[in-house]
């Protein structure tokens, strides 16, 4: 037999062994008791055709995820509720979780012991409330107290009392409630537990409209409508308090309804009109101390302000020939300084409660000529917001986001308001009522 044959001869044995190895394999898979030979020739042919099953072992995790644990990113700006809101309040609290969070900017583990932001909310349709915090992305109901359609919420500073403003049969009625948590038995300290908390309060005597609550304290005022004896609306302001519900005092009378009300660190009171391209708005301060009334601003359409927490400074819109105009006004120099912004400064700012310069904005990227603020506050237009940082001393304005750039919703911000340590910026979207959050630090 010469070389090549004997060659040929080789290779069909080679090729016969390899078929018969691969089709006896083929049949035996799924055996239960492996032959040892099956089990070599597995391990021998499984580095060229690995089975699925070892395919899908050996995958390796790129996230570097532990199994089992979730790797929570906290995104900067985030959706704080799932559902519509009646309002909300952010506390701080020394953190007591142990959980793995990270920060998504600077990717940096939060640590266990530092203070967190608590984000507590009404919803609207029960009346529940829920919290979570700056260091958890999920939602944790609080309290299982159903009161349906809840219009407006307003909480203490402390977030354990909560003011609820609801319509019955036609009739504005405002309740304020005191979040009680379960007491444990054997001990005489109140503890969190995973039960529910319930609500216990009282009902204002009257029927109240612009209700305001201070951001320095948990003093609120509030007005009704009485009529005087040439049968004319009469507003009468009510001052109270949120630790003393009941104990409320009238002081002052005014003959127009309809106000939005705003407090300043000292206790006095800014009462502006409210605002209409169809009537001339007005700014009074009011000292509740001894009722004297001082006119500000005036006979401007339009007019929506917000007022420096010193009352120094008085920030300020208006309507103009179809166009909204933005305004700062200084009572100690009495400048007037024009921005080049346009936005509804009362309902769609907030100012800094540390420094009295610094004030935040949603900043409209489609607030084109029209009848505004009329044609927004009757919904017939909404808005999609960028947020901004104005200093009203410099008068330089600094883009914290801009509009579209953190997510696709469009963002109708209403009801700003500042974490205590100013570095979150909460806001409720006026198209759906949903909570949300930014990180301005």
């Amino acid at each position: 037999m010469n070389k090549k044959t004997a060659l040929t001869i080789l290779i069909v044995l080679v090729i016969i062994i390899i078929l018969f190895i691969g089709f006896f394999l083929f049949f035996q898979k799924q055996s239960t008791q492996q032959n040892p030979v099956v089990s070599a020739a597995r391990n021998f042919f499984g580095g060229f055709f690995p089975s699925s099953q070892e395919n899908e072992s050996s995958q390796v995790n790129t996230n570097n995820e532990v199994p089992g644990e979730i790797n929570n990113i906290i995104p900067r700006l985030r959706q704080i509720s799932s559902f519509p809101v009646a309002g909300g309040v952010m506390f701080e609290r020394k953190a007591t979780s142990s959980s793995f969070l990270v920060q998504e900017e600077t990717n940096k583990e939060i640590n266990s012991t530092t203070t967190q932001v608590i984000y507590r909310f009404l919803e609207r349709s029960t009346g529940h409330v829920y919290e979570t915090t700056s260091r958890d992305l999920s939602q944790k109901r609080i309290t299982n107290t159903t009161l349906p359609k809840i219009y407006k919420a307003f909480f203490s500073l402390d977030g354990n009392v909560v003011v609820m403003n609801y319509l019955n049969n036609g009739s504005i009625e405002t309740f304020l409630g005191k979040i009680n948590y379960p007491v444990v038995s054997t001990s005489t300290i109140i503890k969190e537990t995973e039960n529910f908390a319930n609500i216990t309060g009282n009902f204002l005597p009257l029927e109240s409209f612009s209700f305001t609550k201070s951001k320095f304290s948990d003093d609120f005022i509030f007005s009704n409508t009485s009529y005087n004896i040439q049968n004319q609306d009469l507003t009468n302001l009510y001052l109270g308090n949120l630790k003393t519900p009941t104990e409320n005092k009238n002081i002052f009378n005014l003959n127009t309804s309809e106000w939005k009300i705003q407090y300043l660190k000292d206790g006095t009171l800014a009462l502006n009109t409210k605002a209409s391209v169809v009537s001339e708005g007005f700014l009074y301060f009011l000292n509740p101390k001894d009722g004297i009334l001082k006119k500000k601003l005036g006979n401007t359409l339009g007019l929506t302000s917000l007022v420096s927490p010193d009352g120094k400074k008085i920030f300020y819109s208006y309507y103009d020939s179809g166009s909204t105009k933005t305004v700062v006004y200084d009572s100690e120099t009495k400048n007037y300084t024009s921005l080049d912004l346009a936005t509804i400064v009362g309902d769609k700012c907030v100012w800094s409660q540390t420094d009295n310069v610094t004030v935040y904005c949603a900043l409209p990227l489609n607030l084109v000529r029209g009848d505004f603020p009329d044609s927004w506050y009757q919904g017939k237009y909404a808005f999609n917001d960028s947020f901004v940082k104005i200093n009203t001393k410099d008068f330089t304005i600094e883009i914290l986001m801009s509009a579209n750039t953190e997510t696709t919703i469009n963002l109708d911000a209403i009801d700003l308001q500042l974490s205590p340590s100013e570095d979150y910026l909460m806001f409720i979207n006026k198209a759906d009522l949903i909570l949300w959050s930014l990180d301005i630090l």
